[in-house]
């Protein structure tokens, strides 16, 4: 079977066959090994913002960190440590290799045997410029191949929360944070984000067309793992930006909440698999463009 999507005036294909002799290409100039890539197939989902998204994957001797950004506003990225690889083999005479694909068509060939699951075992691979991203899949002794036509990364932004000063670090579990987001009106057109030294310390407050709605946490919460407030901190974001950003909170243990002093919002979230191996999934969000308030 084959699937494709357009990208850059051009078509990105996938071609899926079943074969009992599928044999991994040699010429590798990296490849690895996941014994389940149920892993793999969860942690990309929650970069998924569209159905137009291409991810870019930048791979080298220590990892994989695939990235996906929305209106300059919104970028999501996921690392892969060496660690979390059953196998990890490296050649390229490079210090890394670039190239994206379309995340939707990279989805559906990592849920071929079904999205639940959970003995599958993947080889992913990859030649070098402009070859297709190659992923080797079996499940009882069924074997399917699939290659991705591969294309030039898309331009993203290099944030850095530390490029201003920091105001607050929250390290808090991702299960609280994601039981505040439920007590929010989504339909409302902003959220304002407010952390301070001092009382009503953690706060969320949504307001705009829908209901205005109000969450509230002491410092000395339980599910407040680390609190620090350098400085009053009040910003507000888009609700549309920060919906991409509940998807990592079902699956995730523990959630970093960081803003500096320009409002740049940082969650990263800590998401631990069957094996006990934990990857990283961080969000930037930008504040609100005239946004620096203290109401």
């Amino acid at each position: 079977c084959s699937c494709g999507t357009g990208a850059k005036n051009d078509t990105a294909m996938a071609t899926t066959h079943s074969s009992a002799n599928s044999q991994q290409p040699s010429d590798l100039v990296w490849s690895a090994k996941l014994e389940s890539s149920r892993s793999l197939l969860m942690l990309l989902q929650t970069l998924a913002f569209g159905k137009e998204e291409h991810v870019n994957f930048v791979v080298s001797r220590k990892g994989v960190r695939c990235a996906v950004e929305q209106a300059r506003s919104l970028q999501g990225n996921v690392v892969f440590d060496v660690e979390v690889f059953q196998d990890y083999h490296w050649s390229s005479e490079n210090e890394e290799e670039q190239f994206a694909v379309p995340l939707q068509t990279l989805l559906d060939c990592l849920s071929v045997y079904g999205p639940s699951s959970t003995n599958t075992t993947l080889n992913i691979g990859y030649k070098g410029y402009g070859k297709p991203l190659i992923l080797a899949l079996e499940e009882n002794g069924i074997e399917t191949a699939c290659g991705i036509r591969t294309l030039d990364v898309f331009p993203t932004l290099k944030y850095d929360i530390r490029s201003a000063e920091l105001c607050c670090r929250v390290i808090m579990k991702s299960a609280s944070l994601r039981d505040a987001f439920n007590e929010v009106d989504w339909t409302n057109d902003y959220l304002t984000w407010m952390i301070y030294p001092q009382a009503p310390y953690f706060r969320l407050r949504a307001h705009g067309s829908g209901a205005s709605c109000v969450v509230d946490y002491p410092k000395d919460s339980e599910i407040f793992e680390v609190y620090e407030s350098y400085k009053p901190c009040e910003f507000k974001y888009k609700m549309n930006l920060l919906i991409p950003c509940l998807k990592a909170l079902t699956i995730a243990r523990k959630t970093q909440v960081r803003i500096n002093s320009l409002g740049l919002l940082s969650m990263q979230h800590q998401i631990t698999d069957e094996s006990g191996s934990s990857s990283f999934v961080d969000f930037y969000v930008v504040p609100r463009e005239d946004d620096s308030e203290s109401e």
